[in-house]
């Protein structure tokens, strides 16, 4: 077996807190299963903190998807701790799981320690300026990641300059194109972005395109 799937559309009851944290103690010693999807199981912080515990352990998993699980602050803790010392995880989706300023505050530090990371979904979460500027110092430091998803967040302004300036200034990073979707973001702050991004070899580009009869915006930013 190399994948598990206990998402919301697969079953019929919600794992729930105590369903969850019987699938992660019976993971801490397994070896064969690769992908966890725990998707829309209202975990929780506790169920978020028992199956980042079994990570902490388990050595083999390398794709989890815990999307739209009401992690919060709390959840978004024991992700971090978690990924300070985890070295074979490579996606995780931590997609509408009411994450804030808070929870990137404490997910930021973690991203530097962490260069085994490659694809993190922080998408549908309540992200604004403040986690932008969180967001932009670890992404500076951090030599991993190759995919970033903020789709429907709020970072505007000068939060997404300051995000912009550090994926321009990533170290050692060879493949420096990330693609940030569905900022909603106006012409007057483009003009901001593009004054306040400090790094001459940072290109940033803006793409308009037509979503559910809203304007959005992609900002698209790469090695000039």
């Amino acid at each position: 077996m190399e994948r598990i799937d206990h998402s919301e559309q697969k079953q019929d009851a919600v794992v729930c807190v105590q369903g969850t944290r019987a699938v992660a103690v019976a993971l801490v010693t397994n070896t064969s299963v690769l992908q966890l999807n725990l998707q829309g199981n209202w975990m929780e912080g506790a169920g978020g903190g028992a199956v980042a515990q079994m990570l902490t352990e388990n050595c083999y998993i390398t794709e989890v998807d815990l999307s739209h699980n009401r992690l919060g602050d709390l959840g978004a803790g024991a992700v971090a701790a978690m990924l300070r010392g985890n070295g074979t995880l490579r996606s995780l989706n931590l997609s509408g799981n009411r994450l804030t300023a808070r929870s990137v505050e404490q997910l930021g530090p973690a991203l530097v320690h962490n260069s085994k990371l490659q694809h993190l979904d922080l998408s549908h979460n309540a992200l604004g300026e403040e986690a932008g500027r969180h967001l932009g110092d670890a992404v500076s430091e951090n030599t991993g990641l190759r995919s970033l998803s903020l789709a429907w967040n709020a970072i505007r302004g000068a939060g997404a300059a300051m995000l912009a300036n550090g994926l321009g200034v990533r170290p050692g990073n060879q493949d420096r194109k990330t693609i940030l979707s569905f900022f909603y973001f106006g012409q007057n702050i483009y003009r901001e972005i593009k004054t306040e991004t400090k790094y001459s070899e940072i290109l940033i580009r803006v793409i308009r395109t037509q979503s559910c009869g809203s304007v959005a915006f992609t900002l698209e930013v790469m090695e000039a």
